[in-house]
């Protein structure tokens, strides 16, 4: 599938761990959308499926959902195939936009190879 070359925007639906999320992406033609399992590029969390809101996973699996409540998120796609999407997300609030892959990499959640 061949990327887009603009930033498409979004909602998201679901927050599975810090770095994995279900979007529901404007596709910018007459209302069509379509959900996708989105990654955070550059970004490594714990997996946080099956685990409990106190461990790390489950604390940051909420932070991100408060991040992103309610909020329009901008995709900027990096790479993809038939399942998800690698992207940056930005975060619309109040008018700016705070960059969700920056700042969980800040925290020490960077994808090491």
């Amino acid at each position: 599938m061949a990327l887009p070359t603009r930033i498409l925007t979004g909602e998201v639906q679901a927050v599975f761990s810090g770095d994995d999320l279900i979007i529901l992406i404007d596709l910018g033609v007459d209302d069509l959308w379509k959900k996708k399992r989105v990654r955070l590029h550059g970004v490594d969390t714990p997996n946080a499926v099956n685990q409990a809101p106190d461990t790390e996973a489950g604390k940051l699996r909420a932070y991100v959902r408060e991040m992103v409540r309610g909020a329009k998120v901008h995709i900027t796609p990096v790479s993809s195939n038939a399942s998800s999407v690698v992207a940056i997300i930005e975060v619309e609030r109040n008018g700016e936009l705070f960059n969700l892959n920056d700042d969980l990499i800040a925290k020490g959640y960077k994808f090491k190879r």
